[in-house]
């Protein structure tokens, strides 16, 4: 027991570091931001705004973990789609498949393939990039296939209570949750380092006071 508790050490710091930024990205505001950021682009064409909910909803969990950031992205991200008169299977799906491409590149799930599997990081920076490569290709070809059906079809769109979405985040704080997986992946920072960036540069950017 007392080995298998040092060996899993490294993993569960990048848990908590992990948990940090993911507390400071749902509390500040930033992840609502983004969603309605998405959402306001996208306007009332309802297929550019469910590829747009997905990609920004994936990215948000490339950072925030937990049922608790299921629950409030799923509040925000289902609500739109289902109001611009998207079928409920379709947008499950499509939350199903953002929260899993966002899982593959989150930073805590690699340092736990390095840390407590063994694996090289260099072989587990490879395996997420392939590994979430062929997702993003499921992705796509079920929305391409499924979408088309969607895009056809003119079911009366959902009524759902309005979505409180906080519009007061600056945009410059949007890419917090691509801090750390891009200094990783492409400056080869190590894995704690890059979340204590992400963490500073999420607090600089927005008013973090209350996160």
């Amino acid at each position: 027991l007392t080995d298998g508790a040092a060996k899993l050490a490294k993993a569960m710091m990048y848990a908590v570091f992990g948990a940090i930024l993911s507390q400071l990205v749902m509390r500040s505001g930033i992840a609502q931001r983004i969603v309605g950021v998405a959402a306001e682009y996208a306007g009332d064409r309802k297929m550019l705004l469910a590829f747009v909910l997905t990609a920004v909803t994936a990215i948000c969990f490339m950072t925030v973990t937990g049922l608790g950031a299921v629950i409030m992205l799923g509040s925000l991200v289902l609500p739109i789609l289902l109001g611009a008169g998207l079928s409920a299977e379709f947008a499950a799906c499509l939350m199903l498949f953002a929260i899993a491409i966002g899982g593959v590149f989150n930073p805590a799930i690699l340092g736990f393939y390095v840390e407590t599997l063994g694996i090289p990081m260099v072989v587990a920076k490879k395996y997420v990039a392939v590994y979430g490569g062929l997702l993003s290709l499921t992705l796509i070809a079920f929305f391409l296939i499924r979408g088309s059906k969607e895009s056809s079809s003119y079911a009366w769109a959902a009524s759902v209570a309005p979505v409180d979405i906080k519009s007061n985040v600056p945009l410059l704080s949007l890419v917090t949750p691509l801090v750390p997986i891009g200094l990783i992946m492409f400056f080869n920072w190590s894995i704690i380092p890059a979340f204590i960036a992400g963490i500073i540069y999420g607090a600089l950017t927005t008013d973090a006071k209350n996160a």
